[in-house]
């Protein structure tokens, strides 16, 4: 059950995606450098996703919105 940013763990991250400690902290140091790269990924896939969209009439700009 999600429990949000705050309340997940390094260890929870681990056990979730199958992972070591080792190839977690080779990627991501601390639980910071990994919510910043989630951010940066979401942030970029939402700018993708606008440039991606076709806004031609106002039913696509509605489905692109939800």
């Amino acid at each position: 059950m999600p429990r949000g940013v705050a309340d997940t763990t390094l260890e929870d991250v681990k056990a979730t995606a199958n992972v070591s400690g080792s190839q977690l902290h080779h990627y991501f140091p601390d639980k910071d450098d990994l919510v910043q790269a989630v951010s940066d990924y979401e942030a970029d896939a939402a700018v993708n996703s606008r440039r991606q969209a076709d806004f031609g009439n106002i039913g696509r700009r509605r489905a692109w919105r939800g």
